[in-house]
Formats: C-alpha cells, structure tokens, sequence
C-alpha cells in the first residue's frame, strides 16, 4: 500500500495548471538541469551526470497535480536543487496507488524528517 507523504498536503496546487506548465515555470525561473527518478528510489541530474540518493537534493518548491479526468491519477512536479553541482530544475514524479516503488522511494525521501545530508555534503549513489 503506497502512503501520500504528508509534504504534499501543502504543497501548491492549482487546477489551471498542467504538469507541463509546471514545468516550464522552473525552466523559466532558470532551471539548467534535470532530474530523473532511476532504478533504486534514486535520482539522476543531467547537470553533473550523476545519480544520488533522493536524500542528498534539496527541495526548493513542490507543486501537486491530479487529473482532470481521474483524481488518483496524482503527480508532483518538485524543484530540486543538485548539492554537487548546484544546478536545479524540476523532477516529475507519481504519487499516490497508481505510482511506481521507485516515485515513492524518493518522494518520502525527500521528506524534511528523511534528513537531507546538504550539510555534509553528497556522495553518488552507487
């Protein structure tokens, strides 16, 4: 049974918008990297071509989408923050009972109670 991480309860949401115009918003707002939810909960960023556990980024913004057609098709489009190369942009994952293990692995490890390791600095994930 997948468990919706209490982040996303205030996380910014609004109706008017897609996915894509989510995405957009981060690009606008300078994003130069993406990242990606890959094999193990871990999450790869396009900027240092490296993969770190969901712990090691930083959360700048979520925002929360559901579908218009079907409300437990549920997504987050999360800001991150690279902590080896600085860079940011956004990642798109699913939450919720139709999201995949590997969504979920990162989105509650990108919970403020996981722990981010900023201060230590990161390691990649192996």
């Amino acid at each position: 049974m997948h468990t919706t991480p209490t982040r996303l309860d205030n996380a910014h949401s609004d109706p008017d918008r897609s996915i894509t115009d989510d995405v957009a918003a981060i690009e606008d707002e300078g994003a130069d990297a993406e990242f990606a939810v890959v094999k193990g909960g871990r999450v790869h960023c396009s900027g240092c071509d490296l993969v770190y556990q969901a712990r090691q980024m930083t959360v700048l913004e979520i925002r929360r989408q559901e579908g218009k057609s079907d409300p437990s098709e549920m997504s987050a489009v999360v800001k991150l923050k690279c902590q080896h190369c600085r860079s940011e942009g956004a990642l798109v994952v699913g939450f919720g009972p139709s999201a995949s293990a590997e969504d979920q692995a990162v989105l509650l490890a990108l919970q403020p109670e996981a722990g981010h390791l900023a201060e230590r600095g990161p390691q990649p994930a192996l």
